[in-house]
């Protein structure tokens, strides 16, 4: 078989890419689009429709840097007391000042 004759398969991106919607993730983008909906139609706050706009393009530039931060920060949460990323810093329970406080699971 010569290679002129050889079978070519298309490679699709949206197999591994992440769900957006509107170009923010999508959990994320549909329950700001249900809260701003409801504040907005329901409770006749239009005056805040920039503040919904903001806070959406805020949602696209998190997504543009990592689709699934929302993922990342969740997992970093629930490891928080078992997970040091701190080299060299062994003793357990110690995190650096400003983190959140450590259980005294070890």
């Amino acid at each position: 078989m010569s290679t002129a004759s050889a079978r070519r398969s298309p490679l699709y991106c949206v197999l591994s890419e992440p769900l957006l919607f509107l170009g923010a993730e999508r959990d994320l983008a549909l329950a700001h689009l249900v809260l701003a909906t409801g504040l907005t139609l329901g409770m006749h706050w239009y005056l805040l429709s920039p503040l919904w706009v903001a806070n959406h393009l805020l949602l696209m530039r998190i997504a543009r840097h990592d689709p699934q931060m929302r993922n990342v920060y969740l997992r970093y949460v629930r490891q928080a007391d078992r997970y040091i990323p701190w080299a060299g810093l062994r003793r357990c329970g110690f995190r650096p000042e400003g983190f959140a406080p450590v259980s005294t699971l070890c």
